[in-house]
């Protein structure tokens, strides 16, 4: 998978060999990383070369990792990370790419395993000598690739921890993105993060929140930090965002932050005030204060951001009672996705709702729109666990047909063990080289929640 990495600020620094060790190992200011960013894509984007043709075979890339031109072995490593899982096939050139002369091809590669996102343990020896690189890139890509490459989290553990020290901004940002990566295994990571959200470095902060979303409940002694950063207006609006997020990945041991998330759902950014009602909705029922004002915002939102606050009051409860009646005049409403989300928030609140809702919800399963009648399949699941056929061969099918599997896998996201008898195909799109990376992704994230042992033995981080 690809989720651990941020493609616009992974570009940073790259291409420009300055041929001097002082060059390679001083430390940019943020303004020196945002012009090497800018020459990068311009020197990029405005290539005339066939060699950054993105219909360019992997065959033909991999045999540009022996270019005479450091430039085209460099690029060609950006290049593969953009295929994906496709580009499995040109792992054994990067490993050898790793040892390059040049410090730009030694940091692409990197990247470019980071990108492809797939098993790789003849890497790891490898990367870990890359973190010692006199290079910072070399040093920050070879961090974010142990997590892709799926190392052994005992293995890569203490030399991650050791470039959280690291002098240069871009080795500690994505050290602590890498650790991330690592999900629970990562306990060890939690006092180093916590320490990193106050970096004096943005994209540190920036990255550091962004780890904790990965982290989930391991990370719930983050809570306080985590709510002092999104409290801070003069934060970056990415940072506050993955704070926000991260403490909805805590869950109800993220109680303790409910005023300060209550708080942002007056945020003036939507996105803000869109993370916060989902993050509300994960910590559940320990966030019933925010009931009232989480009401209010039925009133005032858009559809979509209407849909965030009514999933929320589900994921809160019985303690979101106050809830019911605006949720079942939304029953009455035009638009299918409102009706489904408030059918399924009517069911999580009181039992006396449970036969409205499958009724509101087997209306939907005929609906022409795959995202609502694949949900309503998913939800409905979750609500009759005496006769599950229709909808899980529903859901099953919905996997199979290329036009509903990015809908259905997004659907089953919300799932639990009640969808284990989809665990088969999911896997198997796992598997499946040739899957989308969004794709992939939301196949990853569902079989997480709906089987989390079949999960681990897939390699799924």
């Amino acid at each position: 998978m690809r989720t651990i990495l941020t493609l616009g600020i992974a570009l940073l620094s790259l291409l420009t060999n300055h041929g001097s060790s002082t060059a390679e190992e001083r430390e940019s200011t943020a303004e020196e990383r945002e012009s090497s960013e800018e020459r990068l894509l311009d020197r990029v984007l405005d290539a005339r070369s066939d060699k950054w043709d993105d219909n360019r075979p992997i065959s033909a890339r991999i045999a540009d990792l022996k270019n005479k031109d450091a430039k085209v072995r460099a690029v060609t490593g950006y290049m593969l990370s953009q295929e994906g899982r496709k580009a499995k096939g040109a792992i054994p050139a990067l490993l050898v790419a790793l040892k390059d002369d040049n410090s730009d091809v030694r940091a692409m590669a990197a990247y470019g395993l980071a990108g492809i996102g797939l098993k790789a343990p003849p890497a790891v020896p490898i990367l870990l000598e890359c973190l010692r690189d006199k290079a910072p890139m070399v040093r920050a890509y070879a961090a974010l690739a142990l997590a892709a490459v799926r190392a052994p989290t005992n293995e890569v553990l203490p030399p991650l921890l050791g470039t959280m020290k690291d002098h240069d901004p871009c080795a500690r940002a994505y050290a602590a993105r890498s650790l991330g990566g690592f999900g629970a295994e990562a306990r060890l990571a939690v006092k180093p993060l916590i320490t990193a959200l106050t970096d004096v470095d943005a994209q540190v902060r920036y990255e550091a929140a962004y780890a904790f979303r990965g982290l989930g409940p391991t990370g719930r002694d983050a809570v306080a930090s985590l709510a002092k950063l999104v409290q801070n207006e003069k934060e970056e609006r990415g940072t506050r965002r993955n704070a926000i997020i991260a403490l909805g990945a805590i869950g109800p041991d993220a109680a303790k932050a409910v005023p300060v998330l209550r708080k942002s759902l007056a945020d003036v950014d939507n996105n803000v005030r869109r993370d916060a009602a989902k993050a509300l909705g994960r910590i559940g029922p320990a966030a019933k204060t925010a009931v009232p004002v989480l009401l209010e915002h039925l009133q005032s939102e858009t559809c979509l951001d209407r849909q965030n606050v009514v999933e929320a009051l589900g994921r809160i409860g019985p303690t979101a009672v106050a809830a019911a009646p605006a949720l079942q005049k939304m029953l009455q409403e035009k638009d299918k996705a409102i009706r489904l989300e408030a059918a399924a928030a009517l069911a999580s609140i009181h039992p006396d709702h449970k036969r409205e809702a499958v009724i509101q919800l087997r209306n939907l399963l005929d609906d022409e729109s795959p995202s609502v009648r694949m949900k309503a399949a998913a939800v409905l699941l979750r609500l009759i666990p005496a006769d599950r056929r229709k909808e899980t061969a529903m859901l099953r099918l919905g996997l199979k047909e290329k036009t509903t599997r990015l809908h259905t896998a997004w659907a089953l996201r919300e799932s639990g063990p009640e969808a284990k008898a989809l665990v088969p195909e999911l896997l198997a799109l796992w598997k499946d080289d040739e899957q989308t990376e969004v794709v992939g992704d939301a196949v990853a994230e569902a079989l997480k929640r709906i089987d989390p042992d079949s999960a681990k033995q897939a390699g799924i981080p």
